[in-house]
């Protein structure tokens, strides 16, 4: 547990990245039915911009437009390896 909070504090910004890149996702998944409290024309675009991590949870959405905690559940066990992928590429631009 240790080792994870240390790996996250080395990676603050690809933490933060990750955190608004998975919330705007979440945001937008939870934006699509016209009943939906948030809803409105940019949950499109927000979607179309998430559309890498928010594919599994758009599927189940649009499937089943009723229950939406499932989607909470997915999308925070797409934020693990959206956060490693950010840590990589920033690493990797940090090199160059």
């Amino acid at each position: 547990m240790i080792k994870i909070i240390k790996y996250i504090k080395d990676n603050k910004l690809a933490f933060w990245i990750s955190i608004f890149y998975v919330g705007l996702s979440i945001i937008s998944i939870c934006a699509i039915y016209p009943d939906d409290l948030l809803y409105g024309d940019w949950a499109l675009i927000g979607i179309l911009i998430t559309f890498p991590i928010n594919v599994i949870s758009f599927g189940f959405r649009f499937a089943i437009s009723d229950i939406i905690y499932p989607v909470f559940i997915i999308q925070g066990f797409m934020f693990i390896p959206t956060f490693l992928i950010i840590t990589s590429l920033i690493k990797t631009i940090k090199k160059k």
